[in-house]
């Protein structure tokens, strides 16, 4: 039962960080996302409602706020992994910004691509120089829950959704929108417990393994 629910809340916060459509629109209007996060949390003893687009006028209104604050490709904080962390480990290469933040298909955008590859997924057309988007990441995570992965899990949790607290940093000095900041804060909480629940606080996640490009 525990994994069916972690499965689901995955789902639920890929959910929300996608471009909002109808169906997802009708969704959080009916309260579901928030009910799946509501159970999950007082499972473990937390008393945490996720109260986010309760109060949101229509669909235009949050694709609104959709684009203007989290977009990844013109919102105030850009949800992909690549953004948060060093292009590359790889100290072969003798670039000017091979150790700066902020650029797209870095190394852990490469092991994404190869992780999908491998488990015959899909990157939408759109999202191929991103394909360590969050939605892409919860969604994957969601799979290996389903397929009961744990090893293949706590690897994904420890070098791929390490960069959350980065997120939630920039969203917080950006001031983007409450619903949007309380959706990344309440997705930290999350990951926190899952990093705990996997003993991951003493794991080195900056080992990772140097990728062929």
């Amino acid at each position: 039962m525990e994994n069916e629910l972690r499965e689901k809340i995955y789902l639920v916060f890929a959910s929300l960080f996608s471009q909002p459509d109808q169906e997802i629109y009708e969704d959080i209007r009916s309260g579901l996302h928030n009910r799946i996060v509501q159970d999950y949390f007082s499972q473990k003893s937390y008393d945490i409602h996720m109260s986010v687009f309760e109060t949101v006028g229509n669909l235009e209104e949050m694709l609104k706020v959709w684009n203007h604050d989290i977009c990844p490709e013109e919102g105030q904080v850009k949800p992909v992994e690549s953004i948060y962390k060093v292009w590359t480990l790889d100290d072969s290469y003798d670039l000017p910004f091979a150790n700066d933040k902020g650029y797209l298909m870095s190394d852990w955008a490469l092991h994404i691509k190869h992780l999908f590859k491998e488990f015959e997924l899909e990157i939408p057309e759109d999202y191929q120089a991103m394909p360590d988007y969050i939605c892409f990441e919860l969604e994957f995570m969601s799979l290996l829950i389903e397929e009961g992965l744990k090893e293949e899990q706590k690897l994904f949790l420890l070098h791929h959704l390490d960069w959350i607290p980065a997120l939630r940093k920039e969203a917080e000095e950006k001031e983007i929108s409450d619903d949007y900041f309380e959706l990344i804060r309440v997705l930290e909480k999350f990951i926190m417990l899952e990093w705990q629940e996997f003993d991951l606080d003493n794991e080195e996640n900056d080992k990772f393994q140097k990728f062929e490009r």
